[in-house]
């Protein structure tokens, strides 16, 4: 129901369980890293990963940064993995 709502909205549109993978890594918390790793792999921003990347060391303590780090390399490759099937 919800997808049919998008294809009204949408000519394109991609769909990723983030909270899935998020839960796969061992927190349900990072599913925003994941979706942000997903828009970073995208290629769809006017800068590169190493910008999100950046920022991403700079927002972290020590304590979570590679926890966060690792969701948001998972998400990279989700966007093309998701363009590549047809929905």
């Amino acid at each position: 129901m919800i997808k049919n709502g998008i294809r009204d909205l949408t000519r394109q549109a991609w769909y990723l369980d983030a909270t899935e993978i998020a839960i796969g890594l061992g927190a349900p918390l990072l599913t925003n890293m994941v979706m942000l790793g997903a828009l970073a792999g995208s290629g769809r921003m006017p800068f590169g990963d190493e910008v999100f990347e950046r920022q991403i060391r700079a927002a972290f303590t020590k304590e979570k940064l590679a926890l966060n780090l690792k969701a948001f390399v998972w998400g990279c490759p989700q966007f093309e993995i998701r363009a590549a099937t047809p929905t």
